[in-house]
């Protein structure tokens, strides 16, 4: 169960709200970035019981580091050396859960020290970053 002193302005009230709509909330830290829009996490389950597990930021998509044109794989390692900057290994985030995609990797809403990672990547305005609403 969620208290509101864990998780900021939180309040009790909004618990079972947010239980309702079934928003899971973890804890986690940086373990690597993949490319500018997928970072692998170690996250707390609870009860000191931790998983590796690759997370898909959500409404941002970042051009793939394998792509078979120049260009964009020059880009989407700058995307990923600028979400690493800005969001280096090892920092603690708090990760709120919504499914898998097709690949198996968890869709998910990260903040870091408050900031929402998807929304700064975006208003960065850097090169290699898009708007996704898929």
């Amino acid at each position: 169960m969620l208290y509101h002193s864990d998780y900021g302005n939180i309040k009790p009230s909004n618990i079972l709200f947010m239980q309702h709509k079934k928003l899971y909330l973890y804890r986690g830290v940086i373990l690597n970035w993949y490319d500018g829009d997928t970072l692998t996490a170690d996250v707390d389950l609870g009860f000191k019981i931790h998983a590796k597990v690759r997370i898909r930021l959500v409404r941002i998509n970042s051009w793939e580091i394998n792509h078979e044109s120049t260009y964009r794989r020059r880009f989407a390692r700058h995307a990923r050396m600028f979400a690493v900057k800005h969001f280096p290994v090892g920092s603690e985030i708090l990760i709120s859960s919504k499914r898998k995609d097709r690949y198996g990797r968890w869709l998910a809403e990260v903040e870091y020290e408050g900031i929402n990672i998807s929304d700064f990547l975006m208003d960065s305005g850097e090169k290699g970053f898009e708007r996704y609403e898929g």
